[in-house]
């Protein structure tokens, strides 16, 4: 599904001249957690006029086909239109790949949802990662919302349940290491990859500024130790990655080559290669204003 449409964008990744092939969309700025690493936090839940579906269709039909999609906010799933959103860049864009994030505290809507966007556009592959960020009590600490914890396991088991009738979808757990979660990692990776077994873990070392700046202090060295113990998971096959998504191999090789380069800049502080935010990527907000990335506002 899509492997041809896939590589039909391989020659963008070495030209970099032309329209993005990456797109975030932060759909909304509403969300119904609290987390104390969001680098967005001071943006939220402002009454932020959000794109109509006409408006995205005028956005998607002055774009380019692109490779990957994906979908952020605020909590994506409280746009109770984002089937139908993501539906118009399906037809306009043709994209490859939609990832979602999602913060899992309401189950039956995020499920219900899911159920109607992924049937909505059938030639992408959607990958829908529930946010996990350290055991339970750390978790709902982070996050701000009591049973966070509970509810975000409830959505991902029922999101799977989905994910076995459906062909174009994967559920896959995303955490942000942090300083609060550093220390629990074994445990974590015990929970995750031994219990849970998603199709992908997606772990991020925590960026941009925090609603509360002590939580940015992790340590480089922990989380180069769990990555490493990540990707000695994914060799030996105890973890996959979106085993269904085209070119998933191809993309994990680009994940863990990305992986590196993030290590290496944080522990230089010194950038290790050119930036192609705007030119292979670019951000749109959900008021419709487009940036080279998350955390350039200008």
């Amino acid at each position: 599904m899509g492997t041809l449409n896939a590589a039909s964008h391989l020659p963008r990744l070495w030209s970099k001249r032309g329209l993005p092939l990456h797109l975030t969309f932060f759909v909304t700025a509403r969300c119904n957690a609290v987390c104390k690493h969001c680098f967005y936090w001071d943006s939220l839940n402002q009454g932020q006029k959000e794109l109509t579906l006409d408006e995205v269709d005028r956005i998607a039909a002055s774009l380019d086909r692109v490779l990957w999609v994906a979908f952020t906010g605020g909590e994506p799933f409280l746009r109770k239109d984002l089937p139908e959103f993501a539906g118009i860049l399906h037809d306009r864009l043709r994209p490859v790949t939609l990832s979602i994030n999602t913060n899992g505290i309401q189950t039956d809507q995020i499920v219900d949802s899911a159920e109607r966007l992924v049937a909505r556009c059938p030639e992408t592959f959607v990958g829908i990662l529930c946010s996990l960020d350290g055991l339970q009590a750390t978790h709902d600490r982070i996050r701000g919302v009591p049973r966070n914890f509970e509810r975000t396991i409830e959505t991902f088991h029922a999101l799977e349940k989905l994910r076995d009738r459906v062909p174009n979808l994967g559920v896959g757990i995303t955490t942000t290491f942090c300083a609060w979660n550093q220390d629990e990692m074994d445990e974590m990776f015990e929970l995750v990859v031994r219990k849970l077994k998603p199709d992908n873990w997606d772990l991020s070392f925590v960026r941009g500024e925090a609603m509360v700046p002590a939580i940015e202090l992790a340590d480089v060295a922990k989380y180069r130790n769990i990555k490493a113990r990540l990707e000695r998971a994914y060799a030996d096959g105890e973890l996959r990655y979106y085993s269904n998504m085209p070119l998933a191999r191809f993309v994990h090789a680009k994940e863990r080559l990305s992986t590196r380069t993030v290590l290496k800049t944080l522990e230089t502080g010194t950038y290790q290669t050119p930036c192609y935010a705007g030119a292979l990527s670019a951000v749109i907000s959900e008021e419709g204003d487009v940036y080279p990335c998350e955390l350039l506002n200008r």
